[in-house]
């Protein structure tokens, strides 16, 4: 007993060195330090962002600065904590301008976290469906010529990928998000619009258009400001 040891305590005192290495070199995890992909994966954490972004969007910064106060307290000492003081900054002097920035600065920086750890959730699938949409919005605001053949199949290709951006969306949505009439109710909405916006490129009706997709987008956002 008494020969084996020096062995177990050359063996620990070889882990202990090698672990040491680790943590100067940088590969090891530090007990305490935040982990950015759990952080955005938290469902808590992004439940809050969107909160937030809602209050400041409606102009509530009272509200969302009650918020951002939590969310900056979760995110402390993580990759995304500069990006939460900010907002919470921006919120306290009422400027909803740059703390709503800020807060899609976040949401794209905890996407990014997520794709980089090849993992995923709901609220992936609703921002890749609202960039697929965003060529479409340029039309809401300068009405096309749809006699120009090229236009009009960029316009009627741009709402199909859309329309199967949200499909994807809805095959993706966990029981309860599926079964929620409000997502259902958003979500078909959007889908007519498309539709409508299709037919209306068909018979070469423009003026239709800028209705459409200022409807399009009122869903779009809820779908981006209420699971995004």
């Amino acid at each position: 007993m008494n020969l084996k040891r020096p062995s177990i305590i050359r063996n620990r005192s070889l882990a202990a060195g090698l672990i040491a290495l680790l943590l100067v070199a940088g590969l090891a995890p530090v007990a305490g330090e935040p982990d950015d992909l759990a952080l955005a994966m938290n469902e808590q954490v992004l439940a809050d962002r969107r909160i937030a972004a809602e209050y400041v969007r409606t102009g509530n910064n009272s509200l969302a600065a009650v918020t951002l106060q939590r969310l900056s307290k979760t995110l402390a000492g993580s990759a995304h904590a500069d990006l939460a003081a900010a907002a919470l900054k921006a919120a306290e002097r009422g400027d909803a301008t740059a703390a709503s920035e800020r807060l899609e600065e976040l949401a794209e920086a905890l996407a990014e976290d997520r794709h980089a750890g090849d993992q995923r959730v709901f609220a992936d699938c609703i921002r890749e469906a609202k960039k697929v949409y965003d060529p479409l919005d340029a039309y809401r605001i300068e009405k096309p010529d749809l006699k120009v053949s090229t236009t009009a199949v960029a316009i009627s290709a741009a709402a199909a990928s859309a329309s199967a951006a949200l499909e994807r969306c809805e095959a993706e949505a966990g029981p309860t998000v599926a079964n929620n009439p409000d997502f259902k109710r958003i979500v078909a909405g959007a889908r007519r619009a498309l539709e409508q916006v299709a037919t209306a490129v068909d018979a070469e009706d423009a003026d239709q258009l800028p209705g459409l997709l200022t409807d399009l987008r009122a869903y779009m956002d809820l779908l981006l400001f209420h699971y995004g």
